[in-house]
């Protein structure tokens, strides 16, 4: 299939809600720690996995102040970088190196978003009671360890086209389209929430 308005405009929202929350709200944290290995049968096997335990690193280079790595530390070989053959996984917040030593110690910078953004079709019933979610770190009670990939993790925003509808504009075929957003924030506490609904509300 081919792309059309409603592919172009969900991802379009996506990207621009995503970058005027982390601009607007500054809703991220630069961080400093260990990546920590572990197996991932998705994954090719020309690479292993080093997770941080944070999810959804900042990747808008736009975003002032916001640490996007371009390299991590490996002890006793220095930096590595894309350079070396690191590949930056952002959504899942892990490096990803060519080859196959598993007992690397590796440490990075990196900036995490406050709330990862996703797109969903979930309906809010499901996204409260039938979802189980991880927790991203941001006051670790134990051991710091990876989070495992894939997986949704809170303070999230879920972001969805609740209703669209199109009506005659013009001769020859044009149409009106409106398009109604949803935000589903999971928060922390209500200062976050209140923050998330402050920033879009102006």
């Amino acid at each position: 299939m081919i792309e059309q308005f409603q592919h172009k405009l969900t991802s379009s929202f996506f990207l621009w809600f995503d970058n005027f929350l982390l601009k607007k709200g500054e809703a991220y944290s630069n961080k400093t720690g260990e990546l920590f290995n572990y197996a991932d049968p998705r994954l090719d096997s020309r690479y292993v996995a080093y997770g941080s335990p944070y999810k959804q690193w900042v990747t808008d280079s736009s975003i002032s102040g916001a640490i996007i790595p371009t390299g991590v530390s490996v002890a006793g070989a220095g930096t590595s970088g894309r350079d070396n053959g690191v590949v930056f996984d952002f959504e899942n917040g892990r490096a990803l190196f060519s080859g196959s030593d598993t007992s690397m110690t590796v440490t990075g910078e990196f900036a995490v978003k406050d709330f990862s953004v996703y797109l969903t079709n979930d309906t809010e019933d499901d996204l409260i009671v039938e979802n189980k979610y991880t927790v991203n770190s941001r006051l670790p009670s134990g051991p710091l360890t990876y989070i495992e990939p894939y997986d949704d993790v809170v303070p999230a925003i879920f972001l969805s086209v609740s209703q669209a509808e199109n009506s005659p504009f013009a001769l020859g075929g044009m149409q009106e389209t409106k398009v109604q957003a949803k935000a589903v924030v999971l928060a922390e506490d209500t200062y976050q929430l209140d923050g998330v609904m402050s920033i879009f509300m102006d």
